[in-house]
């Protein structure tokens, strides 16, 4: 009788145990999965669209770059400088565009310009080499400001094609300063010349209609 008991009160024990232990996993299942998507582990990337994907992909692009800003970014501000105006010898401007995210052909184009008044006084020239350096570049200076401005997008990456209009440009200084000086020769404006668009005379115009009281609200 006595062991009959006992069997009971631990068999009973036993499954109070069991069901105890079997809410708490339940509780700490629901705690984990918060947002309910246990049930969707096996299906989740399986049952998606290609448009699903690309939207997932985009979604971890963008946590990705959250990541950086929030960890990467401060550490960027040891490396901060001070804005400081280019020197007397800092002439040239190079421009590109850059297209984040995707490849596009003017990516690789690179403009060169520079103020030859500027140019002038960083390499010494003289009155006469600068005439020379005007007439050898052609139409590419605009002569009421004496600004030389040249694009390459011959090579396949903008260093090379930055690399080859500074060649260019070494290659003009060392020919305007050596041989014929071309004083002979007159300055070409032709690329200047803007054509003038006539006015649209008055008296073709047409006249406005006065509007009569009858019409009048």
């Amino acid at each position: 009788m006595l062991r009959s008991t006992a069997t009971r009160q631990t068999r009973a024990w036993s499954k109070s145990c069991v069901r105890h232990t079997k809410q708490v996993a339940a509780k700490n299942t629901a705690a984990e999965d918060a947002f309910g998507l246990a049930a969707t582990n096996d299906v989740l990337l399986e049952d998606m669209t290609s448009l699903q994907m690309d939207e997932l992909h985009e979604h971890r692009q963008l946590r990705d770059y959250y990541r950086k800003i929030i960890y990467e970014l401060p550490q960027l501000e040891a490396l901060k400088k001070p804005p400081q105006k280019p020197s007397a010898t800092q002439v040239l401007q190079f421009r590109q565009t850059t297209y984040f995210g995707e490849e596009h052909p003017a990516m690789h184009k690179v403009t060169l310009q520079v103020k030859l008044r500027d140019l002038a006084a960083a390499q010494n020239l003289s009155p006469v080499h600068l005439s020379k350096l005007v007439k050898l570049a052609g139409t590419r200076v605009d002569h009421d400001t004496l600004l030389l401005r040249m694009s390459s997008e011959q090579f396949g990456s903008a260093k090379e094609n930055r690399r080859h209009l500074s060649a260019v440009l070494d290659k003009l200084l060392a020919e305007c300063q050596q041989g014929d000086l071309f004083e002979d020769v007159p300055m070409d404006r032709r690329h200047m010349k803007k054509s003038k668009r006539p006015s649209f005379p008055k008296h073709w115009r047409v006249p406005q209609p006065v509007a009569s009281s009858k019409h009048l609200i």
